[in-house]
């Protein structure tokens, strides 16, 4: 059997060198992205930037002969907009629709740039309503989103940013009103949503931390990229490198206390995934004033009334946050169907 001239094997040797390096280094990447988890100590915000807590004044009683008082302004994000699609009755969920006095959410499914899209469309009157579930709430490590959803009482939920890979990067990261790092990111948009309900979205040439925590932060997110432009128009060109079809997570915004849940399907035959300029698109065309974008692939997940909404691909991912609407004042919700028994 002849040899192979020594030039020959030194290349088959770089090759397998090569090959070796590039599996190690997909090794490390997955162990610290997917398996090695940072310990969480967040802290609160400071109490300057904290939203106070109103107290109910005590009614006055009028004199005798008082005219009545007028009837009160309606309150909460919304105020009376959108009044017909909450309820005043009691509370009402089923397949596709959450309705309460506080909360309402329309979950839809449609067909859009050769891909399944799922969206839910949110309305809530009080911004607390709108929650990051964090894993070391419910466990000592990151969980499907699923789980995660239902341990957290959550009506509709969508996978997160999975923030325990970036804690080390230099984020800002915001959770619930408390801070898990302060930080400058470089290379990475910001989205921060305000005590307020106004959304934004944040690049990192643009990104001040003094007049973000001067507003009054109540989330801040660090996967991205941004999906919209200041006037809501689609985006070319993104600060990501993952721009291909692809399973899609992210939220919109359309003013203080309307958002959206977005859940692309894909890798599959009935779902090709979107690209990031399908997806910009596809909120532009919705009318989202402000878009995010957030892990995607087998992270990607939306849940509704603790069933899963999506397909799952290969077992799905576990993740170490969701974002998730939650209705306190309704714990005990009752669907349509179980009422008419």
């Amino acid at each position: 059997m002849s040899k192979l001239p020594s030039k020959t094997c030194a290349i088959v040797r770089m090759v397998l060198l090569d090959a070796a390096a590039f599996g190690a280094c997909l090794v490390v990447f997955a162990y610290f992205h997917h398996v090695r988890i940072t310990p969480l100590h967040p802290t609160a915000l400071p109490e300057s930037t904290q939203t106070p807590k109103l107290e109910t004044p005590a009614p006055n009683t009028p004199a005798p002969d008082a005219n009545p008082s007028p009837t009160p302004e309606p309150t909460g994000l919304l105020g009376a907009k959108y009044a017909e699609k909450f309820s005043d009755s009691g509370t009402i969920l089923d397949a596709t629709s959450y309705r309460s006095e506080n909360v309402a959410i329309e979950l839809r499914t449609e067909y859009a740039y050769d891909s399944v899209v799922h969206v839910a469309d949110i309305y809530i009157q009080d911004i607390t309503s709108f929650r990051t579930g964090v894993y070391d709430a419910y466990g000592s490590s990151p969980m499907l989103t699923l789980k995660m959803a239902q341990q957290a009482g959550a009506i509709v939920a969508i996978s997160g940013d999975y923030f325990s890979a970036h804690m080390n990067h230099g984020m800002l990261i915001i959770r619930n009103g408390q801070i898990y790092t302060d930080g400058t990111p470089k290379g990475y948009d910001t989205c921060v949503l305000y005590y307020d309900g106004v959304m934004e979205t944040i690049s990192d040439a643009e990104f001040d931390r003094d007049a973000i925590l001067a507003r009054n932060p109540y989330q801040a997110w660090c996967f991205g990229p941004a999906l919209l432009g200041e006037d809501g128009a689609a985006l070319t060109s993104f600060q990501s490198t993952i721009k291909t079809n692809n399973p899609r997570s992210a939220i919109g915004y359309f003013e203080p206390g309307h958002y959206c849940f977005v859940m692309v399907e894909g890798r599959s035959s009935e779902s090709e995934g979107m690209t990031l300029q399908e997806l910009s698109s596809f909120f532009a065309e919705m009318g989202c004033k402000a878009a995010y974008n957030m892990d995607g692939g087998k992270t990607a997940e939306m849940v509704w009334n603790n069933e899963l909404v999506n397909a799952r691909i290969d077992g799905g991912r576990s993740v170490s946050d969701i974002l998730y609407i939650i209705d306190e004042a309704n714990a005990g919700t009752q669907s349509e169907e179980e009422e008419a028994e």
